[in-house]
């Protein structure tokens, strides 16, 4: 019996053919820097930068789940697992389909309260039609009649402002819902909630086409309003929304982020193909050569990059002093202890993303434990043939721990061709007798459609669940970081 035991956990390190090589990190930072620092910035500026990091990567995963149907997808999972409540809304008005989620959080953050507003973008028939409704209506007013009044305007000179006429009808049809937006269980329009809840904050964000509406429909709020500070925008990869008037005179309403890849079209597509648009607001651009991705638009590349980022200015944040890890072990408590160890891989893909796929997994097997220690980080479990499964439950014994957690964390490519899997193996024992509990194995493609990223939080689905049903006391207790 012991035996089978150990060559099923021989099996778990040794399933997958080992296809990149990464670094043991720690959330929210990073054991070492791999990021250089040529000047330490301020503890201020610092904060400012990460903030700005965290609240990209969150509006990236939400973007990333607005295209999956019904709110099924695993992003919106893995927020509800933080307490987020997600609803997803189709408002269809015959012509126009507006697309869009939100997600509610009960927890409070400081003295405020945090919601999201994102839109999907292109998908349906009618986003194009959306789309290519190019022609421009005045833009003006302080209320939904008003807003209707100035777009119905005829003969608008090219010094006044106006915006893009497909655009400005797909928010006007948002403007439709009526729901719970602070998560009070008080269903009101969106205008009334934010006035009577001045300490609630709603990201907006997007991508693309929802980038734009998202844009948009902030200047409305604003317009009505809403201060600024209490609706900061994010928008991916979005295009223009309004002429060079309406960018001079409305661009600073709004706290607009622009996050744009380097050699994506689509942020420029407006101004190129038809003139009479400009772009506004703060720009947080990525770069990635086109030999890695000649296809820079997909959200989830921005979603890969988002997190990349987030990680980089982690890293920035332990080498200036102004961020700390995450223990290596935390043992206070009285849930059993779980020793964890994560494997390594014997092969770099040469994906820049490889390395923050193995450290979210890691992360969030940390918060998911109440009492766990992280056994050797710098071991070679996979390369190095003296370590046995017996030397890894005798070092489990060796530090008190009740469970041995194995994992396994790989890009996979398929035979010679250039199709790539996120897997992520996982194998529970009891330390005290070897005893496996459970083992998972899961693998997800890696598309244009589903990132890196995206393709690990699936997995992650799948092993989390199975992780809750063997070991009762996981449960995740402490906020989302990102």
């Amino acid at each position: 019996m012991k035996k089978i035991q150990q060559m099923l956990a021989v099996f778990l390190i040794l399933f997958s053919v080992c296809s990149t090589a990464v670094a043991e990190s720690e959330q929210p930072t990073t054991e070492t820097s791999t990021m250089p620092v040529t000047e330490k910035i301020s503890a201020l500026e610092f904060n400012s930068k990460y903030e700005e990091a965290k609240l990209i990567s969150l509006a990236a995963n939400t973007c990333a789940g607005t295209y999956t149907k019904g709110g099924k997808a695993s992003e919106y999972t893995y927020l509800g697992e933080y307490g987020w409540s997600i609803t997803p809304h189709v408002v269809d008005r015959g012509n126009v389909e507006a697309t869009f989620m939100l997600a509610t959080n009960t927890e409070v953050k400081g003295k405020k309260k945090i919601g999201i507003l994102a839109f999907r973008g292109s998908k349906s028939k009618k986003d194009l039609e959306v789309n290519l409704n190019t022609s421009q209506v005045e833009f003006g007013g302080t209320n939904l009649k008003e807003f209707q009044q100035f777009a119905e305007k005829k003969d608008v000179g090219e010094n006044i402002p106006k915006v893009h006429k497909g655009f400005n009808e797909y928010v006007m049809t948002a403007f439709n819902l009526n729901e719970d937006v602070a998560g009070d269980n008080m269903e009101n329009d969106i205008v009334k909630k934010l006035k009577d809840n001045p300490e609630f904050t709603l990201l907006i964000t997007g991508h693309s086409l929802g980038g734009a509406a998202a844009t948009l429909f902030a200047e409305r709020l604003v317009a009505m309003g809403i201060p600024k500070e209490q609706i900061p925008v994010v928008t991916f990869g979005a295009p223009a929304v309004g002429n060079n008037a309406f960018a001079e005179q409305y661009g600073d309403k709004i706290n607009l982020t622009r996050v744009v890849i380097s050699l994506d079209p689509v942020p420029g597509s407006l101004q190129s193909f038809f003139g009479g648009y400009k772009q506004f607001g703060k720009v947080k651009t990525f770069r990635i050569s086109n030999k890695y991705a000649d296809f820079q638009h997909p959200i989830s590349l921005y979603f890969d990059l988002a997190m990349k980022n987030f990680y980089d200015v982690c890293d920035e944040g332990v080498a200036n002093g102004y961020l700390h890890r995450l223990p290596s072990e935390i043992r206070e408590g009285t849930e059993p202890l779980v020793a964890i160890i994560v494997g390594q891989a014997t092969k770099n893909p040469n994906l820049p993303f490889a390395p923050n796929i193995r450290r979210f997994v890691t992360d969030e097997y940390k918060y998911m434990l109440p009492r766990y220690v992280v056994l050797d980080k710098n071991a070679d479990y996979f390369n190095n043939d003296a370590y046995t499964p017996q030397k890894m439950f005798a070092e489990a014994r060796a530090a008190g721990a009740d469970y041995l957690i194995v994992l396994e964390v790989n890009m996979k490519r398929l035979g010679q061709t250039n199709k790539w899997y996120a897997t992520l193996n996982q194998g529970i024992f009891k330390t005290a007798t070897g005893g496996l509990v459970t083992m998972n194995s899961t693998a997800t493609r890696v598309t244009v459609e589903q990132g890196y990223m995206q393709s690990i939080v699936k997995d992650m689905e799948k092993c989390r669940k199975s992780l809750k049903e063997n070991l009762k006391f996981v449960k995740i207790t402490r906020p989302l970081v990102w």
